[in-house]
């Protein structure tokens, strides 16, 4: 099941970054290595109602954000004025892989959006991850661009987009 994620919740997301950060430093991906997402990040998304968490018997298995907001890091690429959702720090704990969570979490995605009508989805991902490449790939989405999150040492980042139909 799929459900806005709670304050309760955010030990168990924050476990999943962490499970998450660990996986790709061992795949070699400069991604969730640096501090970046902290704790306070999953907090702050909770208390924006933009977050979401994937449970099965009353235990977290993944998360994601999906920001209704225009993301300001894709001013350069895309026209922000057009109203998207974003999906931001979808992440599967280590007892959740290879169940198909995270592209159920994508699907999600897309019927939260078009309930608010809005057609445009977007994913951005480290350039070597290619395990979540593979998934935006799988679910449509078509690669765009780079973009830069200024913040972050391994900053670099490609943007992927999926247009809704309705």
């Amino acid at each position: 099941m799929i459900r806005k994620a709670t304050l309760n919740d955010l030990d168990a997301m924050y476990e999943i970054r962490c499970q998450a950060s660990k996986r790709m430093k061992k795949m070699g991906i400069d991604q969730w290595q640096d501090q970046a997402p902290e704790k306070s990040r999953f907090k702050e998304d909770i208390e924006n109602n933009c977050a979401f968490v994937y449970e099965e018997n009353q235990h977290i298995l993944a998360m994601a954000t999906f920001q209704l907001e225009p993301e300001l890091t894709y001013d350069h690429v895309v026209d922000i004025s057009i109203p998207a959702c974003t999906c931001h720090r979808i992440a599967v704990s280590d007892h959740g892989l290879r169940r198909g969570i995270a592209s159920s979490l994508l699907t999600y995605m897309e019927s939260y959006a078009t309930s608010k009508r809005i057609k445009r989805l977007y994913v951005d991902t480290h350039h070597d991850n290619l395990p979540m490449q593979h998934i935006l790939q799988n679910k449509e989405y078509i690669y765009i661009g780079d973009i830069i999150i200024p913040f972050l040492r391994s900053n670099k980042r490609m943007l992927f987009l999926k247009t809704l139909t309705f």
